[in-house]
């Protein structure tokens, strides 16, 4: 094991050639085994804490960095739909209102299907398989959502129109008598 030592380079300290010694997932105790093996010392040797800031400093910070991009998505859970979708409704959207709003949750469930599973810092990683899932779950449910928003508003236009040809379809029959009823 010792013999290993001479074939790595000295700066091994400051790469992560240490972790392809390792299996693909392991702990910071697997990884301090392959130093001890590499500097030719016991494991109690290299003090568990000591090892961790050298190998491992915080890495917290590049992480909230790396999941700042999943934040824009937080709306997704943090809106009221129910109330949103009043106040939409409450505008008289247009189709084209319809289909940007549609538009732009579909864009969001293609984008979370091209990201990255998973996000490396150095040689750790983090899954964001499942906060992928569930942006576009969510994302969906904005649209069914609107969907039948959409739906709903265009039956009650529908049954509108057809109270309003039947009133007009009456009218029709009779002469007018004056320039206005004509």
């Amino acid at each position: 094991a010792s013999s290993l030592s001479v074939a790595l380079p000295p700066s091994i300290e400051y790469e992560t050639v240490a972790t392809r010694f390792c299996e693909e997932e392991f702990t910071l105790k697997d990884l301090r085994k392959v130093y001890a093996i590499i500097w030719g010392c016991e494991l109690e040797d290299l003090d568990a804490a000591n090892f961790k800031r050298k190998v491992a400093p915080d890495k917290s910070d590049q992480f909230v960095v790396a999941l700042d991009k999943y934040r824009s998505y937080e709306h997704l859970w943090k809106t009221d739909k129910q109330q949103q979708l009043v106040k939409f409704e409450q505008k008289a959207p247009t189709g084209v209102m319809f289909d940007a709003r549609l538009q732009s949750y579909s864009r969001v469930v293609v984008d979370c299907e091209a990201m990255d599973k998973a996000i490396e810092v150095d040689f750790m990683g983090v899954g964001v398989s499942t906060l992928l899932v569930d942006i576009q779950e969510h994302a969906k449910a904005w649209i069914q959502a609107i969907a039948a928003l959409m739906r709903k508003m265009g039956h009650e236009q529908v049954a509108d129109m057809a109270f309003n040809i039947n009133q007009m379809s009456g009218t029709l029959d009779s002469d007018p008598e004056t320039l206005e009823e004509l």
